[in-house]
């Protein structure tokens, strides 16, 4: 098995976990938290896209960096996300997350900005600058609406700004080509869980998983069969066992749904509901998951025996 301190192996992207009025239930967040690292994944991304880390306030943030690093206490890495529309307040929060205790930090786009290329390049090497732990690169173009091509990614590795990625393309291929490419000792992580078994094939260093918020031991358990032991048959097997839950997150197209949302995030907490009792609710203007996908939710756990 991979030395756990590198990170490497299953990413959890830990969720926030809402009371109903909305505020930050701190408690159930540490408790998921708990849930997690006790199920085996290998390190924690926190204050990214699935933490909403968009919808919380500075003080929010903060506290929700001290309470994840504290409660974490050295078990495994944990990576923070500094994600902002301005360079200043992302340098700020990487400041603050490096004196809290991460072990590294991360950044997408700056949000809700149209930028050049050229500009998001900056923008990284920027934030990169102003910290002394490692920087990682999180390339995702469905939500930043722009991303970085595997050259440009590779030059930012050479260059010494970057030293993880995480791509969240879902293209297996682009980690096949970052591995390549990108300075030798560079991590690279699979930002999506669609397709996350292919780039295990082609030498993913990492799967930031975001379905381990529900079956975390089981996400474990397919990483060390490909990744690890390179037993590609069983690790396909249990691959196909978890694809019904895993689809339900990707589109609710094969459920009949053609055209909808997948509330891959309200799943995300119905599903640690059902297996920890942990009862988060959605922070507005986000719903919370419809009945009808809750039915289906409920039927997809029975079979993987959790309901």
């Amino acid at each position: 098995m991979q030395e756990k301190r590198d990170g490497c192996g299953v990413v959890a992207p830990l969720v926030t976990i809402f009371s109903r009025d909305g505020s930050i239930d701190y408690e159930g967040t540490k408790s998921h938290l708990n849930f997690l690292i006790e199920n085996g994944v290998h390190s924690i991304f926190a204050l990214g896209t699935t933490q909403e880390n968009a919808a919380l306030d500075e003080q929010e943030y903060k506290d929700l960096v001290k309470a994840i690093i504290d409660e974490t206490a050295g078990r495994v890495p944990v990576f923070i996300g500094v994600s902002s529309p301005a360079v200043r307040l992302s340098q700020n929060y990487a400041g603050y997350a490096e004196a809290a205790g991460a072990d590294a930090v991360f950044a997408g786009g700056p949000y809700y900005m149209r930028v050049t290329e050229d500009e998001l390049i900056q923008f990284h090497k920027d934030i990169a600058a102003s910290v002394k732990i490692p920087y990682l690169l999180y390339n995702n173009p469905g939500l930043s609406k722009l991303g970085l091509s595997v050259m440009q990614i590779a030059k930012l590795t050479c260059e010494g700004v970057v030293s993880m990625v995480k791509d969240t393309s879902g293209n297996p291929v682009r980690t096949q080509d970052l591995k390549m490419l990108c300075k030798p000792g560079t991590k690279v992580f699979f930002g999506d869980d669609y397709g996350a078994y292919q780039a295990m094939v082609v030498g993913a260093d990492g799967w930031t998983a975001g379905i381990a918020n529900i079956i975390p031991k089981e996400c474990v358990e397919i990483w060390n069969k490909v990744a690890v032991e390179k037993n590609y048959e069983e690790g396909f097997a249990l691959w196909k066992k978890i694809l019904p839950l895993l689809n339900m997150t990707i589109s609710k197209d094969m459920y009949g749904q053609a055209g909808s949302r997948s509330d891959w995030l309200q799943i995300y907490k119905e599903g640690a509901k059902i297996r920890n009792g942990t009862n988060s609710f959605m922070r507005r203007p986000l719903f919370e998951l419809p009945d009808i996908d809750r039915g289906i939710l409920a039927e997809v756990m029975k079979d993987l025996g959790y309901y």
